[in-house]
């Protein structure tokens, strides 16, 4: 969780602290400051959780494209071994060509005696 989040949540929570021990109170003073303390804390509530489903979509997409990294990598592994089997497979035809070619000019059909 970034560390402006982690704040927030702990301010939040610093606030629902005082807001349990202003509710064990009855005087007058102490109801006008848990009643502004509830509208900023219903206010911090929607701060966080608006913020909080930000980052959560923002480390989805940095997820997803660090899945989509990885997966180009791996097909381009896949691309170079492919290429690497067919340079084989190319050089051993050729190779085989030209001893086939080889054989046929020095081969030599017997004479019948």
């Amino acid at each position: 969780m970034p560390t402006e989040l982690d704040e927030l949540s702990r301010k939040i929570m610093q606030m629902e602290i005082e807001e349990a021990a202003l509710k064990k109170e009855t005087d007058h003073l102490s109801q006008d400051r848990l009643a502004d303390l509830q509208k900023e804390l219903a206010e911090l509530h929607d701060t966080f959780a608006s913020q909080k489903a930000q980052w959560e979509n923002e480390k989805a997409s940095v997820d997803r494209l660090s899945s989509l990294r990885e997966e180009i990598e791996s097909l381009h592994r896949q691309i170079q071994d492919a290429q690497q089997k067919y340079d084989l497979i190319r050089r051993r035809s050729s190779s085989t060509e030209n001893c086939f070619r080889s054989w046929k000019r020095s081969w030599r059909p017997r004479r019948k005696r």
